[in-house]
């Protein structure tokens, strides 16, 4: 559990360095929209996992839905994320290098 939290600690720093460098003023209004997102499995996979243990009395067929709709979460995020370096961004959106 320590180890869990010290690595989301570890890549919501990183997180927060993207949204800096890619949201200018927007920054906040960008944090916001991708916090939604990330919550959306805690508020839809609970009321399932209820319909799922009360109907086969198993936890398993839980595992199995919340596995799959973390798959295809990553997979629509993947869709509509850039492939380009946050400088390459920078680039595009200053139409200059960020050391400068």
């Amino acid at each position: 559990m320590c180890l869990n939290r010290v690595l989301a600690s570890g890549m919501s720093s990183f997180v927060s360095q993207n949204y800096l460098e890619i949201g200018g003023d927007d920054v906040a209004a960008l944090k916001a929209y991708g916090n939604m997102v990330a919550n959306v499995p805690g508020i839809v996979l609970p009321p399932i996992g209820v319909l799922v243990r009360s109907r086969s009395n198993s936890l398993r067929g839980f595992w199995v839905i919340v596995a799959s709709f973390h798959v295809f979460c990553g997979v629509v995020c993947s869709s509509f994320l850039s492939m380009k370096t946050a400088a390459e961004l920078f680039r595009e959106k200053f139409g200059r290098d960020p050391e400068e």
